[in-house]
């Protein structure tokens, strides 16, 4: 589904938490012709693309369940 991401759209990580539902957010940036995400890194506090494309960073982390996608017009 990656290719229905466009750059800028508003990343929303959904998780299989308990009572919750959004554990994270970004917006996508396309770097090397994949979508990475831009957001506040946890562990510095400040602004970041994320090393890995979208699909291999939501991997790393398995409470992570998937996203919903904000297209601002």
């Amino acid at each position: 589904m990656e290719k229905n991401i466009q750059p800028g759209d508003l990343i929303a990580i959904t998780t299989s938490m308990k009572n919750l539902d959004i554990v994270h957010v970004g917006f996508a940036i396309e770097k090397n012709g994949r979508i990475h995400l831009m957001h506040a890194g946890t562990g510095n506090m400040q602004v970041e693309i994320s090393d890995k494309p979208l699909s291999d960073y939501l991997k790393a982390n398995k409470s992570q369940s998937g996203i919903m996608v904000c297209r601002l017009l």
